[in-house]
């Protein structure tokens, strides 16, 4: 995929390479310890906990891919994505597993552009449709998926079983 070209000044979504791992683990502390603090007893954030990210999005058989939105070289924003398939229009789909915009550049336009470069790879892929989760005591991420036109698909309920 090619850089994403947005209407945003300055802001440019990318394919994420191994070298802006770094990055990536600056951003996503900044997003584990914003989510953090929506908890009414929140815990500590281990860094540590992303050094199993390289194998995951770079290793020799990733099971995800990663977007980065920068402003220049500052990079603002990140969206994880994994193909899959969706048995009722038996097609592919598109998973989002994560997207985080600092704070500080929440309500320009950022995460709706990360949104749409995910699109855009769902579409070129031949998906019918793209999911995620969104977390209950995120109203704010809610109403932004909204207003991009999504809808809350509870048909389903996600399942947990741990392996490990």
């Amino acid at each position: 995929m090619q850089p994403h070209r947005t209407d945003l000044a300055g802001v440019s979504i990318r394919p994420a390479v191994r070298a802006d791992l770094p990055a990536l683990a600056d951003l996503w502390f900044a997003f584990e310890t914003w989510l953090n603090g929506l908890e009414a007893e929140p815990e500590p954030v281990d860094r540590a906990k992303f050094e199993g990210f390289e194998a995951l999005a770079f290793g020799t058989r990733p099971a995800c891919a990663v977007l980065l939105a920068e402003d220049g070289d500052r990079a603002i924003g990140y969206l994880v994505h994994y193909p899959g398939v969706w048995m009722d229009d038996m097609a592919p789909c598109l998973h989002v597993a994560d997207l985080f915009v600092r704070p500080d550049n929440h309500r320009q336009g950022v995460g709706r552009a990360l949104m749409q470069a995910a699109r855009h790879i769902a579409s070129d892929a031949g998906a019918a449709h793209m999911f995620w989760t969104v977390w209950r005591d995120n109203p704010q991420a809610k109403a932004f998926y909204e207003r991009l036109g999504a809808e809350v698909f509870d048909e389903e309920i996600l399942m947990k079983w741990p392996v490990r």
